[in-house]
């Protein structure tokens, strides 16, 4: 699942920034031309970015499931529930600390597992996606 933007490397656009909307992360590009770039959507099966749950600081890493995210490899000790905010970690070297990426919509304790299995619904309509902002690099 990708999208094209109507901005590429003439506007300083390169693979592997973020892009995000007003409601939370959208994505992060993939490939830039001259005048457009492709974006890949956090929903995207081979989209995948370091997380956190916001009001606990529980990590995982939220991975593109179609629709909707699953946050991976929070340990089953985490508190967890349905409506909690999860935002980015700031790990891995893309996106951010601090940015929302969506929703706990629900959760479940495997009686014999290490960890949680938990779904996310993202922040973003992509359905009515309109308007994104790339979040460029700081030139040193």
């Amino acid at each position: 699942r990708t999208s094209l933007i109507d901005k590429g490397a003439e506007d300083g656009v390169e693979p592997g920034m973020p892009v995000v909307a007003s409601e939370g992360v959208v994505g992060r590009v993939v490939r830039s031309s001259s005048g457009q770039a492709r974006v890949l959507l956090i929903t995207d099966a081979s989209s995948a970015m370091a997380a956190l749950i916001q009001h606990n600081r529980a990590r995982g890493i939220c991975r593109g499931k179609g629709d909707d995210l699953a946050f991976d490899f929070v340990l089953r000790q985490e508190n967890v529930n349905v409506g909690d905010r999860v935002v980015t970690s700031g790990m891995g070297g893309v996106f951010p600390k601090g940015l929302v990426i969506g929703q706990i919509s629900s959760f479940y304790r495997q009686e014999f597992s290490l960890f949680q299995s938990i779904e996310v619904t993202p922040a973003v309509d992509f359905a009515h996606l309109e308007e994104v902002l790339v979040l460029l690099q700081e030139v040193e």
